[in-house]
């Protein structure tokens, strides 16, 4: 073999490393979008799970949603703040489940989203709620905000 020959076959070996290379470089990134997509949807899900444990198990927050939900409920200071709180945490999950779904994080239907909204909506529309909302709103992105106000105007009350 001449050195030309050498030279050239050192080129066509390293032109195929350099695509084996490109190759093993596209898998890992394909393995590590996939597992930022696990963590987005395990953490809005462990988001909600916190949310939901404080109820069942702070047997006074509970107690206070409901008396929030009661028609013309009397709530001193520290219960409007303790239920703003409740309220922006939970609605704050649910602003991270629809980017997550929008950046295509998780996969979450139309339906699903839908259902979600109304869901929170009979979970915690109160009077109490509606005086949160209309001082909050402003904090929330435009697209949440229209289909929170649009569940909320479909409840009616």
């Amino acid at each position: 073999m001449t050195i030309e020959q050498l030279g050239s076959l050192g080129e066509f070996v390293s032109s195929i490393a350099v695509v084996m290379s490109l190759i093993y470089v596209a898998m890992q990134l394909k393995q590590n979008t996939t597992e930022l997509k696990r963590t987005a949807r395990r953490d809005v899900f462990q988001s909600y799970s916190s949310i939901r444990r404080s109820v069942y198990t702070d047997s006074g927050i509970s107690a206070l949603i409901v008396k929030a939900q009661s028609v013309g409920a009397e709530l001193c200071a520290e219960d409007v703040l303790k239920l703003g709180s409740y309220y922006n945490e939970q609605l704050f999950c649910t602003v991270q489940l629809m980017f997550s779904a929008t950046e295509g994080q998780l996969s979450y239907s139309e339906r699903a989203w839908s259902a979600t909204i109304t869901g929170i909506v009979e979970e915690i529309d109160s009077e109490t709620f509606r005086n949160y909302w209309s001082k909050k709103k402003a904090l929330y992105p435009d697209e949440f905000l229209a289909q929170l106000d649009s569940a909320l105007e479909a409840t009616g009350t």
